[in-house]
């Protein structure tokens, strides 16, 4: 997973990918944009496989939006992804990712706690001048 955020510029836009979690068959990235130009992105697998998305829902718009994308393949990634994006394949961003060997040890990286089947736990990176939050919940659908 990603334990800090990441500011990425290409020629196009700015952007900062906030959270990526990397599962068996699952890859999440949730990204804040900061144009209204915003496109699709792809991730070179340590193998150099590349994986499209499967899906992505984007939330505001105009000077700014956040998106999520997801991946549903296994993506072959230990230490590092690399991004781009299908308009621009020589613009890459490397994504650095800290190995997390389950759900439980969260812990290791910030304080949680249980409270009806939602996890939450205070990652202590801090951003900037924000703090981060990450939820997390066996069953996702009971929770938006």
């Amino acid at each position: 997973m990603l334990t800090e955020p990441i500011e990425i510029k290409n020629s196009k836009q700015a952007a900062t990918v906030t959270a990526m979690l990397v599962q068996k068959d699952l890859t999440t990235i949730e990204m804040n944009i900061y144009t209204n130009d915003y496109y699709d992105i792809s991730i070179k697998d340590e193998s150099g496989k590349v994986h499209e998305i499967s899906s992505s829902h984007t939330y505001g718009g105009n000077e700014f939006a956040r998106v999520t994308y997801k991946f549903a393949s296994e993506v072959d990634v230990k230490d590092q992804a690399q991004l781009f994006s299908a308009d621009r394949p020589n613009e890459v961003f490397t994504i650095p990712l800290s190995k997390v060997d389950s759900i439980d040890s969260l812990n290791a990286i910030g304080e949680s706690v249980e409270v009806q089947d939602l996890e939450i736990t205070a990652i202590s990176a801090p951003a900037g001048h924000k703090g981060r939050i990450f939820l997390s919940t066996e069953h996702s659908n009971s929770f938006r």
